[in-house]
């Protein structure tokens, strides 16, 4: 299987921009410094549900990782941890939500989606360009 990058930089902007977000709100509410790396890599920890089962053959991911990966590269887990602790005023909630976020919109924006059940990775849709 042949992962082809793409760059798109709305994405990527968005992965930026949250990050940033994050480290502000780390920064006025004195959270821990460690939930900012928490975010952005934790989505990736998911790949450990496949320690012990069959290879990854051809490039794909293997299909008993699928499930838990195609959960935590979702944007409503991130969407309603922000969520909720801002409602609670639970400022390192709101770090590790905005992280999380970033690490979405950064896979989005490298052309890395979600899954199918094979472990090949579902294509994101083309992007239109405007005709001048």
């Amino acid at each position: 299987m042949n992962v082809r990058h793409v760059w798109r930089p709305l994405p990527i902007t968005a992965a930026f921009v949250a990050v940033g977000a994050a480290i502000e709100v780390l920064w006025r509410a004195h959270a821990a410094w460690w939930l900012v790396p928490l975010g952005v890599i934790g989505p990736d920890l998911s790949f450990l549900a496949g320690i012990g089962g069959p290879a990854n053959v051809g490039g794909l991911m293997p299909p008993r990782v699928v499930r838990p990966y195609n959960l935590v590269h979702r944007l409503g887990g991130p969407v309603a941890l922000v969520g909720a602790a801002t409602a609670l005023r639970a400022a390192p909630g709101v770090v590790l939500g905005l992280s999380w976020a970033a690490h979405v919109f950064w896979d989005r924006g490298v052309g890395y989606g979600l899954r199918r059940s094979d472990g090949s990775i579902i294509e994101p849709r083309p992007v239109h360009k405007r005709m001048s």
